[in-house]
């Protein structure tokens, strides 16, 4: 069996040309990945009451309620890196935000954010969202047409960062 390096943008448009040219045409495929590609994930926003420790993939749209001062911290290689900590609020509650480098210069009290492709982590036992390498924090609107509106209104009463997090162990009940 040989073995032949293909250009997946290429392949990808004519998947999707012929999806859109034949909507009934049914692919079989055992990857993972194509049928990721050709039925993307509808654009849905979830509410920040939703985030669970350790949940991936979020794309919110979020309102800047304060802001912690910036703190430089020196790396192992000499170079500096800048991290700040922002409470980001909807309706439905408040998270704590970890904003590193260039993030931090979008950041402004009052601003509405798009934050994609974040993650829900726990840092020192409290929930803290932060960006992925593949993500991005952007102004709302960011130009997206799927990108939902600003929340109406912000919830600072319900701050799921203030829950604390312990990792226990669990006695197997059949053992």
């Amino acid at each position: 069996m040989s073995q032949k390096l293909i250009d997946v943008g290429t392949t990808f448009r004519r998947l999707r040309r012929l999806l859109e040219l034949y909507p009934l045409l049914v692919i079989r495929t055992h990857s993972k990945w194509l049928q990721q590609m050709t039925n993307p994930a509808s654009s849905v926003v979830p509410p920040v009451q939703d985030l669970t420790p350790g949940s991936q993939g979020h794309n919110l749209v979020l309102q800047v309620v304060s802001i912690a001062p910036t703190v430089e911290k020196k790396r192992y290689d000499g170079t500096t890196s800048r991290i700040a900590e922002a409470v980001l609020a909807d309706e439905t509650g408040c998270v704590t935000f970890t904003a590193r480098n260039d993030q931090i210069d979008i950041l402004k009290d009052g601003l509405v954010l798009v934050v994609r492709n974040s993650n829900a982590d726990i840092f020192n036992g409290f929930m803290r969202l932060n960006v992925t390498q593949w993500g991005k924090l952007s102004l709302h609107p960011d130009g997206v047409a799927s990108t939902p509106p600003p929340p109406p209104s912000v919830n600072t009463d319900n701050n799921i960062s203030a829950v604390e997090y312990e990792l226990v162990t669990v006695d197997d009940p059949e053992e």
